[in-house]
């Protein structure tokens, strides 16, 4: 990685790229102890990663769900339940905690 003066570093990157194209900060109440993680969809990966950050820092990250299916997009919804967007076939996936 590359560093010049004045530059701000990022707090994260994946080599080799993970190819990130959805990202949200989770802002719902169904998944208490996720409040304000980060979650990442990896096209070239086919994954949902979610990244806990605390002051600035990574302190965790895990794959959450592979379906085997390129993702497109994540996002809360007004239900407070983490929706994905998938292709291949192209579908919608709700993700609800278990119970």
């Amino acid at each position: 990685m590359m560093e010049y003066d004045g530059m701000e570093q990022p707090i994260l990157f994946w080599n080799p790229s993970i190819a990130p194209c959805g990202i949200d900060f989770y802002d719902g109440d169904r998944f208490p102890l996720w409040k304000n993680h980060l979650f990442v969809t990896a096209l070239s990966f086919q994954q949902l990663r979610r990244v806990h950050i605390v002051d600035g820092r990574v302190i965790h990250q895990e794959i959450i769900y592979e379906p085997g299916s390129r993702f497109r997009d994540v996002e809360t919804g007004p239900d407070g339940l983490i929706y994905v967007a998938l292709e291949e076939p192209g579908r919608i996936v709700r993700l609800s905690p278990a119970e």
